[in-house]
């Protein structure tokens, strides 16, 4: 599958319908960064996509890029992967926001194959 490197920090496609998306370390995502990531993800995605999150990486979002994310129609479900308790609480806090939309949370270094395993039985 192909990997696609942005100032997100990378998209790899997994499948005709999930995406991996891996945060760059120490990046800001500002609302032009997730617009970016957006149009990337429209194009290679055009009736909508499942998100992987590996949130492995150290970075921040702002709030305004934090509010698209959670009002985008285009992603379909959510899957966060998380390794440390603070990103737990904030993955948590992200699917509270996610509302309806199927999210869900992963923990470890076998999050990402199970966030994938998941998504894909959607």
């Amino acid at each position: 599958m192909s990997t696609y490197k942005i100032a997100y920090g990378t998209a790899e496609v997994i499948s005709d319908s999930v995406v991996l998306m891996t945060p760059a370390e120490g990046i800001e995502v500002t609302l032009e960064i997730f617009q970016e990531l957006l149009a990337l993800l429209k194009k290679l995605y055009p009736n909508g996509v499942k998100v992987v999150v590996d949130m492995r990486s150290q970075y921040s979002v702002s709030t305004e890029s934090m509010l698209a994310a959670v009002k985008q129609p285009h992603f379909l479900a959510v899957a966060f992967v998380v390794y440390r308790e603070h990103t737990i609480v904030a993955a948590e806090t992200l699917k509270m926001m996610f509302g309806d939309k199927q999210t869900e949370i992963f923990l470890g270094d076998d999050g990402v194959e199970l966030a994938k395993k998941w998504l894909n039985q959607l």
